[in-house]
């Protein structure tokens, strides 16, 4: 009875909890799922709801900002079960309204915070489905104290904008753009953060009749975005981190965490938004498999280098949900989708069962550093990946080039060579974009 009983729990956490995706992508779904379903600790010890856990193993713990970013994937079909997770953090805020970094069913840790993303969590979390009045009023005040005391307890020199302690308090723990400056730091991601929690408490107020309280948070929150644009941005729009020791700037950080500023999206001027976006495109942020939380043309560099390197889902939420708010569509989608393209094209394969595959352009992102340099290899691998499901069910296959594959330093008549060694490649002419 015991499996039996689990079976049955872990079908209703799939069926209701977890939004609905195309076919193609269903066993991902049910392996989400199965994250979800195993890592959900129930009330014991210092829980007092169910928590979930980043890990099985040794990180068996609820950290400050992860809980806000689970309950996203569970507000789409279950605002109770996201309310649990977005709310059982604040369970600890301290008197001042301080967070802890992370809580475990033994233990709170208190040697840190995590960044202000609760705000802009919620208002997406809205955004899905209202909540009653009495859950809008709890994350009222839940939100609030824990902004009131970033405003109060971390703006040092006391000149509107708040600071990191330590890389901890960041997320980015060993990030080049904090460990190498030295906290306390100001940098663009936190004021970003604090300025859309003031908005999402301004709309909470107005929704709730509070409009003398709804007109102080909007106040509050230009006045932090106004400070952020002339003191986190240079004359060119480039971000960059202010240290308080020195009162000096470092401009050449090759972290993502600088650019999360994004989030902001167009409440940022144009020319903030396209250095932003034209980093991300071109200084070796996109990778195969989403965006590398530091660039993979930095000396620091490390593919497994915690927040040096490797590819986190927090990190690349917020980058690509900053894409969109610029705009930035296709290449938000681009990022997310990327990685699942070999998947994606045998899953549509063994549905569609073609007698001809056409891949229609942009097959290489060519306007990416990671081909700007030494490419051949590389277009020559990822070429044979996502060809691979085509050419081991021996269907013949041709396409068109897009202009993105044109950006690349491998040519497209190069690029030509490669498909043509494939069997059941069908052939044509490769024009160059120079040709007339």
């Amino acid at each position: 009875q015991w499996p039996r009983a689990l079976a049955m729990s872990f079908s209703r956490q799939t069926q209701t909890a977890l939004p609905s995706v195309p076919a193609e992508f269903e066993r991902m779904r049910r392996e989400a799922a199965i994250l979800f379903w195993t890592t959900i600790a129930g009330p014991r010890g210092m829980f007092k709801r169910p928590m979930m856990l980043m890990s099985n193993n040794w990180m068996n713990k609820t950290w400050s900002w992860d809980h806000a970013i689970n309950s996203l994937s569970l507000g789409y079909r279950d605002q109770d079960a996201a309310w649990e997770q977005f709310r059982c953090m604040f369970d600890f805020l301290s008197p001042e309204g301080m967070m802890p970094d992370m809580v475990s069913d033994e233990q709170i840790f208190w040697i840190a915070v995590k960044p202000p993303v609760h705000g802009w969590v919620f208002s997406r979390l809205r955004a899905m489905k209202e909540f009653p009045a009495d859950r809008l009023d709890a994350a009222y005040a839940m939100i609030g104290k824990w902004t009131e005391w970033w405003l109060t307890y971390r703006d040092f020199d006391r000149n509107g904008l708040a600071e990191y302690l330590d890389g901890c308090d960041s997320g980015w723990d060993n990030s080049t753009a904090i460990r190498l400056n030295r906290p306390p730091l100001e940098t663009p991601d936190l004021q970003a953060f604090l300025i859309l929690q003031m908005e999402c408490l301004a709309d909470i107020a107005k929704t709730r009749g509070r409009h003398a309280e709804a007109a102080k948070w909007t106040a509050q929150a230009k006045k932090m975005l106004d400070a952020t644009v002339k003191i986190l941005f240079d004359e060119d729009g480039a971000p960059r981190v202010r240290r308080l020791r020195d009162g000096g700037f470092d401009r050449d950080s090759l972290s993502l965490v600088t650019r999360l500023a994004l989030i902001l999206g167009k409440r940022l001027p144009e020319k903030c938004r396209k250095k932003m976006i034209e980093d991300i495109k071109t200084k070796g942020f996109i990778t195969d498999w989403g965006l590398a939380t530091e660039s993979v043309n930095s000396r620091h560099y490390h593919s497994d280098g915690y927040w040096q390197g490797p590819i986190w889902g927090p990190s690349t939420l917020i980058a690509v949900e900053g894409l969109r708010a610029c705009g930035e569509d296709a290449l938000a989608d681009e990022i997310y989708l990327e990685p699942l393209t070999p998947e994606t094209i045998k899953r549509i394969i063994e549905k569609e069962k073609p007698d001809l595959v056409v891949f229609t352009g942009d097959q290489i992102q060519g306007y990416s550093a990671c081909y700007k340099t030494d490419t051949y290899n590389r277009v020559k691998k990822v070429i044979g990946e996502f060809v691979a499901p085509v050419t081991k069910r021996g269907i013949p296959f041709t396409l068109t080039f897009g202009n993105h594959d044109d950006d690349c330093v491998t040519g497209k008549a190069a690029q030509l060579e490669i498909y043509a060694s494939y069997e059941g490649f069908i052939s044509g002419e490769a024009h160059s974009k120079d040709d007339p």
